[in-house]
């Protein structure tokens, strides 16, 4: 991932490196972006490289740098996801929250404001606090979905590579060709935005498979029972996932469950009655980039607009298990 990383900005300010060497900072290094999945044994993460939420967060903020954003914009994507519990997204489920998936973006303010070192390093470079605190202010670092902010282009091109149908090349092609918009990053010529809305398009269908979302759903029964049953307190959430892991199996049951998850491999049409499925609709992320003065990708190209169509179509409402023997009659 630093070979990404250096295709983003050449060199990484001296305000920005102390920040990035914070506590709070580097716990992100030990929180993976793939929600708890690169501990299955799915196939497709089996072979990847770490990509952390510590990489993204730094990888956002070299863009924003890029892109010419201010030193409080910066530092907001620097911080977007300190508040990022251990697995991710598997938290929003433990809280309900799957269609948003914001629920893990609470804390954040409360986190830098607290911190012991970071007000005071924002204050030696003369940046206000106040402008780092939310990254949501800043349209080009994020916007509604569907658009492209340096958030979505920054753990697409990342997710691309690691899953191992993009390349750097192709990340380096996507970058040259972007352009800052009042609200948004837009594309100067079709065939790179037309990739791209691709590769985002194959990203978004793994976010939202029928693997990711019964294991994220079978992790965050784990992680909401193991609160329930004092194995593990809130707080140790915002600890990091191999400390958080050691934790959990610490208790015989909570590491059987523990190693039963981590052996999930694929998941099978299933039926209501079966005591291992699990019906999960989930938020589904996509990206529709604008092409300078030509429109948006779907309005260019026809088998882009059917395809985004279609995964906006796909029916989350089923069964789903691990056990293959039940299926739907």
């Amino acid at each position: 991932m630093d070979e990404l990383l250096s295709l983003y900005a050449n060199v990484m300010p001296e305000d920005l490196y102390e920040l990035a060497g914070t506590n709070a900072m580097r716990r992100l290094q030990r929180i993976d972006m793939n929600c708890g999945m690169n501990y299955t044994s799915y196939p497709l993460f089996q072979h990847m490289h770490a990509y952390s939420r510590y990489t993204h967060s730094l990888g956002t903020a070299l863009l924003a740098i890029r892109f010419h954003q201010s030193k409080e914009a910066v530092c907001a994507c620097l911080f977007h996801d300190i508040s990022t519990p251990v697995f991710s997204h598997v938290i929003d489920f433990v809280h309900q929250d799957y269609l948003k998936q914001e629920y893990t973006e609470q804390a954040g303010e409360r986190i830098i404001r607290s911190d012991p070192d970071i007000p005071a390093i924002l204050s030696r470079y003369g940046i206000a606090l106040s402008g780092t605190l939310d990254y949501h202010r800043y349209p080009i670092c994020d916007n509604p979905t569907g658009r492209l902010s340096i958030d979505r282009l920054e753990y697409t091109l990342g997710n691309m590579i690691n899953y191992g149908f993009g390349t750097l090349s192709e990340a380096q092609w996507i970058l040259s060709d972007l352009a800052m918009e009042k609200d948004e990053l837009v594309f100067i010529h079709s065939l790179p935005a037309i990739l791209f809305a691709k590769r985002s398009l194959q990203c978004g269908q793994i976010y939202a498979s029928d693997f990711d979302r019964y294991a994220m759903q079978i992790l965050a029964e784990i992680v909401h029972d193991a609160l329930q049953d004092g194995i593990v307190k809130e707080e140790d959430l915002y600890t990091d996932e191999p400390a958080f892991i050691q934790l959990l199996c610490k208790d015989e049951t909570y590491h059987q469950r523990w190693i039963n998850f981590c052996h999930l491999s694929a998941v099978y049409p299933s039926c209501a009655d079966d005591p291992h499925a699990r019906c999960i609709p989930a938020k589904k992320r996509w990206i529709d980039p604008m092409v300078k003065n030509r429109g948006r990708v779907s309005q260019i190209d026809a088998d882009i607009k059917k395809e985004i169509a279609a995964f906006m179509a796909a029916d989350q409402n089923k069964y789903l298990s691990d056990r293959k023997e039940r299926t739907h009659e």
